[in-house]
């Protein structure tokens, strides 16, 4: 959590010294509001998440049970730790420097580059430096991702939105799979063997079938009208 105050502490004074703004830029009012789109983005994440899950499961033929001993006890938990990670990753990749590059670049190049350095970290975070192949999905996986809570952010004129997309996409997939701080609720097995194609195919959907579908959503039905980020 200190990492996240001194994030905090650095974009108020670049917004000071460059920008002549305050925190405010990130948009945290008005409160109601943001609390809406925070809930939005996450509902919206936990169904997509699951939607993709789904379709994953049809092309593997993967067959899910609950964990054996699964403690439940410990999501509490689980949901702090991705919730502070998810905030240190939005105030670095959609805080303050993404409201500077929009300022000096336009909306269309500063959510570009946000998306390129994002899927970059993943690199990194990830751990494949060097595998080529793993690298190229991520960083198009990923960067799309970056783009669409970019442009979330940049739509709504907050931080709330992305926030909740972003955690509830990291939290639904901790269900699923071994996460940094808990194993997954349920576990799986292959009921069939997957061709290369399957394989390419279930990779595919897994990086780029719920950016896709959150742009869609987003874009049709979040932001029809543009004064969405002004109306309470």
């Amino acid at each position: 959590m200190l990492g996240n105050v001194v994030i905090l502490l650095v974009s108020w004074l670049l917004l000071h010294f460059v920008l002549k703004q305050n925190l405010s830029a990130l948009g945290w009012s008005p409160v109601l509001l943001r609390l809406k789109q925070l809930f939005c983005g996450f509902a919206l994440m936990v169904l997509l998440c699951g939607l993709v899950y789904v379709v994953r499961w049809w092309i593997s033929g993967t067959e899910w049970q609950l964990a054996e001993g699964a403690n439940w006890g410990q999501w509490p938990e689980v949901a702090y730790w991705h919730l502070r990670s998810v905030l240190f990753e939005e105030l670095i990749f959609r805080g303050a420097l993404l409201v500077i590059a929009i300022q000096f670049l336009g909306a269309r190049w500063a959510l570009l580059i946000s998306a390129a350095v994002f899927g970059v970290y993943h690199w990194f975070s990830y751990g494949i430096l060097g595998q080529w192949i793993p690298m190229l999905f991520v960083f198009l996986g990923t960067g799309l991702t970056g783009w669409v809570w970019a442009f979330a952010f940049h739509k709504s004129g907050s931080l709330a939105l992305p926030i909740g997309l972003h955690f509830g996409w990291n939290f639904i997939s901790n269900v699923f799979a071994q996460g940094p701080v808990a194993a997954g609720v349920f576990v799986s097995e292959s009921t069939k063997h997957m061709s290369e194609w399957g394989l390419l195919l279930h990779s595919v959907v897994g990086m780029f079938m719920a950016p896709l579908l959150t742009y869609v959503v987003l874009r049709f039905l979040f932001f029809r009208d543009k004064s969405v980020s002004t109306k309470s």
